[in-house]
């Protein structure tokens, strides 16, 4: 009897652990409203509070904001494999009013001179200079020049320089102690969105990352008589076939705002 009585307590305290993760997860957040103008440097000087929410898969703090022309979003990691990561093949952010999973806006930084760059670090290495990993995130830093942009409809895909005359700005930094931080802004005009709107909006976070495929051998296909099928060397298995796999190493998640109103 007692044992049938924990077995079903266990059972309902999964339930109610799964029904809390699952409110969790599909909680709507609210932007915080920004009262002052923020400065887009990457500092997070200008931010109200920390960066109270965390994503444990992507290793990111971020936070979100509006006033009545801009939303803004700032986001800081301290994990190496992240930063390199999203200085080598950018960070994604992107905003769908609607709710929808794929299409959207979206903004990526960093946009890096890749030759500029890469003459940057043969000079060093010319120099024999000593590289850390901090100094070289420095370095590609030093080298970004603008911003990917996707989805705007009065504005086409493609890069767009960091001081461009749309509005969208956006900056990195990176602390002595390997702390990366980020800023972005972005009209509201440019996302089709009014400083009133009550509608939830869904927010998109990639930090993107290597995609490779790799080929893989299969399992043993079935022979006549099955696996095991007979044939004239006996019985064995039928001959597997290899197949090509994609990896990718992104990591996105979603979330649900509202704006916030003054």
């Amino acid at each position: 009897m007692q044992r049938t009585i924990k077995i079903y307590l266990i059972f309902f305290f999964c339930l109610i652990v799964s029904h809390l993760q699952a409110q969790k997860k599909n909680d709507i957040l609210k932007n915080h409203f920004i009262s002052n103008p923020i400065r887009v440097d990457g500092e997070l000087a200008d931010w109200p509070d920390s960066l109270n929410y965390y994503h444990a898969a992507s290793k990111l703090h971020y936070n979100a904001g509006n006033d009545n022309t801009n939303l803004y979003i700032a986001l800081k990691t301290s994990d190496p494999a992240v930063i390199r990561k999203i200085l080598s093949f950018g960070f994604t952010f992107g905003v769908s009013p609607d709710n929808r999973k794929k299409g959207g806006t979206s903004v990526t930084f960093p946009v890096v001179d890749r030759i500029a760059l890469r003459s940057s670090e043969e000079e060093r290495r010319r120099r024999k200079e000593p590289a850390d990993v901090n100094s070289l995130n420095q370095q590609i830093l030093s080298k970004v020049y603008g911003l990917n942009i996707e989805g705007f409809k009065i504005l086409p895909d493609g890069s767009i320089a960091l001081n461009n005359d749309f509005g969208i700005s956006a900056a990195g930094a990176l602390s002595d102690s390997g702390v990366f931080t980020y800023e972005l802004a972005i009209p509201l005009k440019l996302l089709e969105i009014e400083p009133q709107d009550d509608k939830t909006i869904t927010y998109s976070f990639k930090v993107n990352g290597l995609q490779r495929t790799v080929i893989e051998q299969g399992l043993p296909t079935m022979g006549r008589y099955g696996m095991y099928g007979y044939g004239y060397g006996g019985y064995g298995y039928g001959r597997s076939e290899p197949y090509r796999r994609t990896i990718s190493e992104t990591v996105e998640f979603r979330v649900k705002f509202n704006l916030a109103h003054q």
